[in-house]
């Protein structure tokens, strides 16, 4: 019967499936019945089979395997812990290098060298299961030694890397448990998972290099790393990267990447007119205007290009100096900094200023985070309204010099801005917009000595640029214990927000964070204790050869890559 039920299979469509049955636990007709239910899955199959060549399963279409990009930038050093903040260096650390977790642009992490992670009930503990199977690009595996021997270089005093970054990881106790990294922390700490996106380096390489030989050594331009790229050459004209055999997890359509190397703007567009490079980041508004500006551009070159664009973790907000209350004594009501506000036009400093190439802010949570509050409103442009407001306040024009006074008191004051072409213009924007509601304001200038001053509170009034985290902590930025020694710039002095930094501090469950950091927003929108004004984005010019690109929010430049393996060059037609 064993044979007769082969013979049956091998009957339908001459399929080689043999069955083994012993014959002591079944009958002969649950035989019969086998072998007929077995006839019938492969017919349906050899049908599926005959459908799909008839209709075969669309291939995405791949066509050149190189991705050239164009840069004005020298490389510096590839090793991610160095912390250059050259762009370039950052685009080639994203592809050959990859820590334990890495944010998605929402503010929401995922794993990569780690399989998965778990926090302790009180969430001072966390422990990070490694995966097993991942090979440096030159075929040594990765292990745990690799994430001690990564943290103890961090956490070395004389190690040159980011201070805050050391700082944040001074009083953190590690433990190595096999395949399995444990964090104890001193207390509980929401953002600390955000920690654990650092870029791994390599034991074997570099655990014989001495601290001060760090800076110089040859692994910073010959970097071995786990990620999906590994770098081949990296010359004054351009850099070579050629998928890493090793890794198995994604298989990018392109499987070479060369940065090509422009000594000027006008070379680097000139390369793209003639398709020398498929694209090139930075698309500021000077360039717009270059390109905008060369009659030769105008077919050959937008016709053939599509533009990204992506948000920046950073964004444009005015302080006020809450902490003079004598001398500056206009900026301690709530009612005054909303006139100020409301007198702004943000939406035509971004279409006029910065050419569209920006997202109005509501507040200092990023709207597409996860904590942002879409329910939140905030004052709009209105200048009857402001000028309505200071006219209750008490602050008119007494004097008849066009500048509006109280008590004797003249409402002027100075904004400090970074000496930068762009954000003085804005600066003087605004400064107008002011003027014309009655408020005398001056624009200063600043490079060197702005941040000191900010910190030491040395200003009436500063227009800057706040770089954030993924996670939405503000802490740092506005709780009261951080206006001597953090970033709680403005001097804002609010124990009800301060509290409910804290408790968000605290909260284990994410739906308890989100839940404080929307009340905080509404107390900042009522309060205004500064004036965010937008968020900058990062603009991408790609030749429409290039299929599939997609950008999500940035961390940095470099995150543009972020979906790079689903990237393809169409085949010519």
């Amino acid at each position: 019967m064993v044979a007769l039920i082969t013979w049956s299979v091998k009957a339908c469509f001459d399929a080689p499936v043999i069955l083994i049955i012993m014959q002591q636990y079944l009958n002969w007709q649950v035989f019969i019945a086998l072998g007929g239910i077995l006839c019938l899955v492969i017919y349906l199959n050899a049908i599926n089979i005959i459908t799909s060549q008839e209709h075969p399963i669309e291939v995405t279409p791949i066509g050149r395997s190189i991705y050239r990009e164009g840069i004005v930038d020298l490389p510096v050093s590839f090793n991610p812990l160095l912390d250059t903040n050259n762009p370039i260096d950052q685009d080639v650390v994203h592809f050959v290098f990859e820590g334990l977790l890495r944010e998605d642009g929402f503010g929401n992490l995922e794993p990569v060298l780690a399989k998965d992670w778990h926090m302790s009930e009180d969430g001072t503990m966390y422990e990070f299961e490694l995966h097993q199977n991942i090979h440096w690009s030159d075929g040594k595996p990765f292990t745990s030694d690799d994430v001690i021997f990564t943290l103890n270089l961090l956490k070395n005093p004389d190690f040159p890397s980011n201070p805050t970054f050391k700082q944040a990881w001074k009083n953190v106790g590690i433990k190595q448990i096999g395949h399995t990294i444990q964090f104890t922390l001193e207390n509980h700490l929401p953002v600390f998972p955000y920690y654990t996106t650092f870029k791994i380096l390599p034991k074997h390489i570099l655990e014989d290099v001495p601290i001060e030989d760090f800076l110089t050594h040859d692994f910073n331009l010959s970097p071995i790393g786990t990620g999906p790229f590994k770098l081949v050459e990296a010359t004054d004209k351009h850099i070579l990267l050629n998928v890493n055999e090793y890794h198995l997890r994604t298989r990018p359509h392109m499987s070479e990447i060369e940065f090509n190397i422009y000594h000027d703007t006008n070379a680097l567009i000139q390369a793209f007119v003639e398709e020398e490079i498929d694209a090139f980041g930075q698309y500021t508004p000077q360039v717009q205007h270059q390109v905008k500006s060369n009659s030769i551009t105008q077919t050959s070159y937008l016709s053939h290009a599509n533009l990204y664009n992506a948000s920046l973790p950073r964004y444009s907000i005015i302080y006020f100096n809450l902490l003079s209350k004598d001398t500056l004594s206009f900026f301690q009501e709530a009612d005054i900094r909303h006139a100020l506000f409301m007198a702004i036009d943000r939406q035509a400093i971004i279409d006029e200023l910065l050419t569209s190439q920006a997202y109005m802010a509501n507040g200092p949570i990023p709207l597409w985070n996860w904590a942002y509050n879409h329910n939140q409103l905030y004052p709009t442009h209105d200048t009857e309204q402001a000028f309505k407001l200071l006219d209750q306040m008490g602050w008119v024009d007494t004097d008849g010099d066009s500048v509006r006074d109280k008590d004797g008191v003249p409402f002027t004051f100075t904004m400090l801005v970074v000496d930068d072409d762009e954000q003085i213009a804005i600066a003087k924007q605004i400064s107008q917009y002011w003027h014309e509601i009655g408020i005398d304001s001056t624009v200063e200038p600043a490079y060197e000595t702005l941040t000191s001053r900010l910190q030491n509170h040395d200003f009436e009034a500063a227009l800057v640029e706040i770089k954030l985290l993924g996670d939405p902590n503000l802490y740092p930025f506005w709780h009261q214990s951080q206006i001597e020694e953090g970033q709680n710039f403005a001097g804002w002095d609010n124990s009800e927000a301060s509290t409910i930094l804290v408790e968000a501090q605290q909260a284990i469950e994410k739906s308890d964070r989100i839940m404080h950091y929307l009340e905080f927003q509404r107390i900042f929108a009522t309060e205004l204790p500064a004036i965010v004004l937008h968020y900058p984005v990062y603009n991408y010019l790609v030749h429409d050869k290039v299929k599939n690109v997609q950008l999500t929010p940035l961390n940095t430049p470099a995150d543009r890559f972020r979906t790079f393996s689903e990237w393809y060059i169409k085949l010519e037609e």
